[in-house]
């Protein structure tokens, strides 16, 4: 049940001179072939015909260069780019324009989580960041290449870019990790710090990485930018940052802070690093996501229940929350409750009529969305999608090894 777009794929082809070219089609050239007609960014195309310029030829969809891994007179292989949408047209500088076929584009699915790959082998190590594109496992490689137990918490896009974050254990310390297109750096010192990062967004050119660094006397909630970290509290208290959103020029994350006199956390937001506080400390509270709709600000968490708080003001739910987003007209929350039979899952789309839908078996651990579909990370591990007319469709996620387990931990979608 994946929304999908219909784009046409446009080819431009420059030819130096005919001189060079003998034998070579009047005009445009022939497109006989493009295959498959169906895809989504990365997939690999083949168009098949006549007249190509195998020495200056290149590929344009909707005006954005295609890369080219092989180009003849008579074949052109390319992976589509990001942007795609116009006519699909065949082109020479010479002149003639020949119109192709009809390419159907797809929304990219992108999950991130871990797998324990070899259980019964203590010597392989523990668990192994990894991200799926499209069901296609990606090993999410760290800096320190031995070592057990590394994580991949959250996962974006930007352009042809892809981003995660998590962390990997060392010793008894966990160091922070951003990974662009699977290429590691560390978000704090190996050796030395602990720290852990949850939540991951790009906004035009800087890169928001939301967790806590631990300054060597208590955890801090933290904002990384572009890998610079910026504490969000003193350090009077241990502190945590687990959600981000960002809405044109404003960052907003949520997390919770410990208090001196007290076992029960605080919880709160920050908006552009101004924290307000959500919860007075008399009950244990803490937060699992943040979203924006509309001009209303929401912090989704949990005290003694699951609770949403609208513009810091907070409603008490029947489910446990696990994670929120917000689009421009819609807010979806996924809460999970405990059944006379079972312990069950829901996504919920927060409107009028407060529509739930029932996942079954696995745990929900993140939540996204646009205008028609529904998108939810599992354990399993797994992911799911609904529409509003239909049932939910799950789909497996390889575990690389046929004794591997994992879950899925965030959920993107590249449209």
């Amino acid at each position: 049940m994946k929304k999908i777009a219909i784009i046409t794929l446009g080819v431009t082809i420059l030819v130096m001179s005919l001189a060079c070219r003998k034998g070579s089609v009047d005009g445009a050239g022939i497109i006989r072939s493009v295959t498959p007609e169906i895809g989504h960014f990365g997939t690999v195309v083949t168009i098949r015909g006549e007249g190509f310029d195998s020495i200056n030829g290149y590929v344009t969809i909707d005006g954005a260069m295609a890369p080219i891994m092989q180009i003849s007179d008579t074949t052109i292989v390319l992976t589509v780019p990001t942007t795609h949408t116009g006519a699909m047209l065949v082109k020479r500088t010479t002149g003639g324009t020949t119109a192709g076929p009809t390419f159907t584009y797809i929304d990219d699915i992108l999950v991130a989580g871990w797998l324990v790959l070899n259980p019964g082998n203590p010597d392989v190590g523990g668990s192994f960041a990894y991200y799926w594109d499209n069901g296609i496992p990606f090993n999410l490689v760290t800096l320190l290449l031995a070592g057990p137990s590394v994580v991949a918490t959250g996962i974006t896009t930007a352009d042809d870019d892809i981003y995660a974050c998590g962390y990997q254990y060392y010793g008894l310390k966990r160091y922070a990790i951003v990974w662009k297109n699977g290429v590691a750096g560390s978000l704090s010192n190996i050796t030395t710090q602990d720290a852990q990062p949850y939540a991951i967004q790009v906004a035009g050119q800087n890169v928001y990485v939301a967790g806590y660094l631990n300054n060597g006397n208590h955890d801090v909630a933290t904002v990384w930018v572009n890998g610079q970290p910026t504490a969000l509290l003193g350090d009077t208290v241990n502190s945590y940052a687990n959600a981000l959103t960002i809405v044109g020029n404003d960052v907003y994350i949520a997390g919770y802070r410990a208090q001196s006199n007290s076992s029960n956390h605080v919880a709160l937001y920050w908006k552009n690093a101004n924290p307000t506080t959500l919860s007075d400390g008399i009950a244990d509270a803490s937060t699992t996501g943040i979203a924006v709709v509309g001009t209303d600000l929401y912090v989704a968490g949990n005290m003694g229940g699951g609770i949403l708080w609208k513009d810091g003001l907070g409603q008490a739910l029947s489910t446990s929350t696990i994670g929120l987003f917000g689009n421009d007209n819609s807010l979806y929350l996924a809460g999970s409750s405990t059944g006379y039979y079972d312990n069950y899952t829901n996504p919920w789309t927060w409107g009028p009529s407060y529509p739930g839908y029932y996942v079954g078996g696995p745990t929900v651990n993140a939540v996204t969305a646009d205008s028609t579909i529904v998108y939810t990370a599992n354990s399993g591990p797994s992911y799911s999608i609904w529409t509003s007319a239909s049932p939910a469709a799950s789909t497996m996620l390889s575990t690389v090894s046929l004794q591997g387990y994992g879950t899925a931990t965030a959920i993107w979608v590249r449209h």
